[in-house]
């Protein structure tokens, strides 16, 4: 790699370092930005083998004040899937507008996704004591970029209370109400 750049090999590797450095800061910004949390307001966890290598980097480039490095990071991961609960996620996209959408199929989407999960659980041949089945819709209003996750009570909901529910968590997150455009349910 650094015959052809014309670099050193330390310069190359030091260049690999630094686009590694953009591709993850840029990730953390659209995972953190784009659900309205500011990078600033929270500490960079460096985990895994190479996490401490560039956390320092990521903080300065995210204006992050703090970085927390554990005493075994390689070891975070590993430790992490020993203690955690066992766990199954489902996600349809619909990018659907709220006052179109066929509550009935919505309704047969998470029950589909829960029986789908519960039965991979089953699989794992592991000693669980409680199972939870948790619900959820992405939602925006039509336009908008940023998603906002919306818990829902169950499956059985109607219109009007996801309505409520997806207008309650953007206030809660933006502070601010949009009557006038339509919500949008973009992933179950």
């Amino acid at each position: 790699l650094a015959g052809p750049l014309g670099m050193s090999v330390e310069e190359a590797a030091e260049a690999v370092i630094r686009l590694g450095n953009v591709h993850m800061t840029g990730a953390i910004r659209m995972v953190s930005l784009s659900r309205g949390y500011d990078p600033r307001d929270f500490v960079l966890f460096a985990f895994g083998g190479a996490g401490p290598l560039h956390a320092v980097a990521l903080a300065r480039e995210l204006g992050i004040p703090e970085v927390l490095v554990p005493a075994r990071p390689g070891l975070t991961n590993a430790l992490g899937c020993l203690v955690a609960d066992l766990r199954q996620d489902r996600v349809r996209t619909l990018n659907r507008p709220l006052d179109g959408l066929d509550m009935a199929d919505l309704r047969a989407v998470l029950e589909e996704q829960a029986a789908d999960a519960l039965a991979m659980v089953a699989e794992e041949q592991a000693e669980i004591e409680e199972t939870t089945v948790t619900y959820g819709a992405d939602m925006q209003f039509r336009g908008q970029t940023h998603l906002i996750r919306v818990a829902l009570p169950s499956p059985d909901i109607d219109r009007a209370t996801l309505q409520e529910l997806f207008e309650a968590a953007y206030f809660r997150r933006f502070q601010v109400r949009l009557p006038e455009i339509r919500a949008v349910v973009v992933n179950l």
